[in-house]
């Protein structure tokens, strides 16, 4: 759906992109899906944010999960996203 936004009409941003809220599914290269989402048209809080989410746990803001097993899980989650 476009987005009613008046800065992200098509005549309006320098893409011509009339969503504001989109969604990608990548493949990495272990092999796993990583699923990306941005909206800028959506109400509630916003910023730049990120969260992980595994057979182990699940990173938003701290890990919860499962003991053990992380390897270098807590310092590659700390670093997305500027750290934030």
């Amino acid at each position: 759906m476009p987005s009613r936004i008046e800065h992200l009409q098509p005549a309006n941003n320098p893409y011509r992109n009339s969503f504001g809220t989109e969604i990608a599914l990548f493949r990495t290269s272990e092999g796993g899906i990583l699923p990306i989402g941005v909206s800028w048209d959506s109400p509630g809080f916003g910023g730049e944010m990120g969260r992980i989410r595994g057979e182990k746990g699940s990173y938003y803001g701290k890990f919860e999960g499962l003991n053990g097993g992380l390897g270098a899980t807590h310092t590659y989650a700390a670093s997305c996203h500027g750290g934030r």
